[in-house]
């Protein structure tokens, strides 16, 4: 088991290469991205308990996520997916669904603890603006809406979803992995919540890309963006292909995410309740 794992990760580390249809230069029109501050700043902590998400027309229901950056980016409430209710055929009535933003390279937890980011060698810390190369975390590039348990955790009258989900089944008769395996069904999308192996997993990949750098082969790299980074000190020469190579990641993740499922891996999981939806489904390690 541990070896498909790992096979399954070098796997996706050996197809980070320049992707033209992914690149920021080589789909640029008019503006090519420039040097510009850095942002790493997620616009909120998806790994608390307090999580909020975004969601249309649930009554009783906080949110606030779709004022955030990254869910602004995504096209804020008009670009949630339509589907709103699941149920099953011994369920009483149908059950909401909520959505939340969810960084594909989180900036807590990912960017922020791996060494491409503390290294400040080729990602330069916010704030410093010689060498940077404008990297924005909430971009819509790096960010997909995802299915979670906001919809009963953070309802003003009183969280009816608990720990592990056991209120649910109080309030609703309904487990919480059962109403995930509907959510996951119907949406296509993982389920939402503390995903640190998934943060983990990511800072990985950033870190391979970091050894890479100074042995990368041209493949890997834009030439367009090669050309701006031209010119300068090498010591502070902004590396704006990383944007495309970081911009390649989180397209990759991304497809881990949503359907088709065929795609997805059971050690990329953004929740322990999607994770156990691959095993129930025999979903295969590798493709």
């Amino acid at each position: 088991m541990t070896e498909i794992i790992e096979s399954v990760a070098v796997t996706m580390i050996n197809l980070d290469k320049h992707s033209e249809p992914d690149c920021p230069f080589c789909n640029a029109k008019e503006e090519k991205p420039k040097v510009e501050n850095n942002d790493f700043d997620q616009d909120s902590d998806e790994d608390t308990s307090e999580v909020l998400g975004l969601v249309g027309g649930i009554e009783g229901y906080t949110h606030k996520n779709c004022s955030g950056a990254l869910g602004t980016a995504l096209g804020g409430k008009a670009a949630v997916p339509s589907t709103k209710g699941v149920t099953a055929e011994d369920w009483k009535y149908e059950l909401e669904v909520a959505y939340a933003a969810h960084h594909l390279i989180p900036g807590h937890g990912s960017l922020d603890k791996s060494e491409l980011y503390k290294g400040g060698k080729y990602l330069r810390h916010k704030g410093q603006k010689e060498g940077n190369i404008g990297y924005n975390v909430n971009c819509k590039q790096n960010g997909v809406w995802l299915p979670g348990n906001y919809a009963y955790s953070q309802k003003s009258s009183g969280s009816e979803w608990g720990t592990k989900g056991k209120k649910l089944k109080e309030y609703h008769d309904v487990s919480a992995q059962d109403y995930v395996s509907q959510v996951i069904g119907k949406a296509g999308r993982q389920f939402h919540d503390a995903h640190r192996k998934y943060n983990t997993f990511v800072k990985n990949q950033l870190n391979k890309i970091n050894d890479k750098l100074s042995v990368t082969s041209e493949e890997a790299w834009c030439e367009e963006g090669k050309k701006q980074s031209e010119g300068k000190e090498e010591n502070i020469r902004p590396l704006y292909q990383l944007v495309g190579r970081l911009g390649h990641l989180s397209n990759r993740m991304k497809r881990k995410l949503i359907t088709p499922t065929s795609g997805w891996n059971t050690n990329v999981y953004t929740s322990s309740y999607s994770m156990q939806w691959m095993h129930d489904h025999n979903r295969k390690l590798s493709r």
